[in-house]
């Protein structure tokens, strides 16, 4: 079977491909509808150094952020085992907490996804804030003066969140080729189906109308030992010819003594003649005045 058999096969279930079609549409749309678009919203946070660890007479904190790396990643783990987080992850909610593998500096980036756009703003404060307690608690734990302490501040902040229609997106094909996908392949099953009932059909007429002809045959035929039961056009053994039995209806040549003619035909006179002569032996003789008997 090709791709042309195959065709063939679903033009001939329409019946079935056409529903089909305006059911995945259906289910498409439908898919479309139900699903939400996904609200993104971004936030950057940059570490900087206490005051009381710089340079005496340095007044610039941003110049000193180069050794801020690794508590950048304590920091994003610290954040991102909290419970508000995890409550947020158990929601359905998409957070991603990690330090900015593209920056130089200790960058904190904050992703939130959510099914609103009130939720995923809500979630992007909730987190921004946590960061911020997160960090302050882990130097109070560890002993840290107040001036020596790391401190933090945002960089960016989302006012809008950005709509992601990717998952939408995905969601409705899967949902419109799976419903399509499955017609055709109950059409194609349907007519295969019927083509082998088909040809088991065909095939068993033929059987019978060969079987019934075989039996009509060996009706007519007989026996075939006993030339007498055997049909006109079948050839007997031993059977006279058509070239023989012209030969044997020609007229002979055979000459019949005058005594054995009647009188009539001795004169010549026809009225005298008889109507019908028998036949002698069974054939016809010709007189000797070129007449049949």
């Amino acid at each position: 079977m090709n791709v042309l058999d195959v065709l063939r096969g679903l033009m001939r279930r329409w019946y079935i491909v056409v529903p089909g079609i305006l059911l995945a549409a259906t289910m498409a749309f439908a898919m479309w509808t139900l699903t939400p678009p996904q609200y993104e919203r971004n936030a950057s946070q940059l570490l900087l150094p206490g005051e009381g660890v710089l340079p005496e007479g340095a007044t610039n904190q941003f110049l000193y952020t180069g050794g801020l790396s690794p508590v950048a990643d304590v920091l994003t783990r610290a954040v991102a085992s909290d419970d508000t987080v995890r409550g947020f992850v158990q929601s359905g909610a998409e957070v991603t907490i990690a330090r900015d593998a593209t920056a130089s500096s200790p960058v904190v980036a904050i992703q939130v996804t959510a099914e609103s756009d009130e939720v995923a703003a809500e979630m992007l404060s909730t987190i921004v804030e946590q960061a911020e307690v997160t960090l302050e608690e882990l130097q109070a734990d560890q002993g840290i003066p107040p001036g020596d302490r790391v401190t933090i501040s945002n960089i960016s902040i989302d006012e809008e969140s950005t709509v992601r229609e990717r998952s939408r997106i995905v969601v409705t094909l899967v949902a419109g080729l799976a419903t399509l996908l499955f017609a055709l392949i109950v059409a194609s099953a349907v007519d295969g189906f019927a083509m082998k009932r088909r040809r088991r059909m065909r095939a068993s007429v033929a059987e019978e109308i060969d079987q019934q002809v075989d039996t009509e045959y060996d009706d007519d035929a007989g026996d075939l030992s006993d030339p007498s039961e055997v049909p006109e056009f079948l050839p007997v053994a031993n059977a006279p010819r058509a070239e023989d039995l012209d030969e044997a209806e020609e007229p002979t040549d055979a000459v019949v003594a005058p005594d054995a003619l009647p009188e009539a035909e001795l004169t010549g006179d026809p009225d005298q003649q008889p109507a019908a002569s028998a036949p002698t032996g069974g054939k016809k003789v010709r007189s000797p005045s070129g007449k049949r008997r």
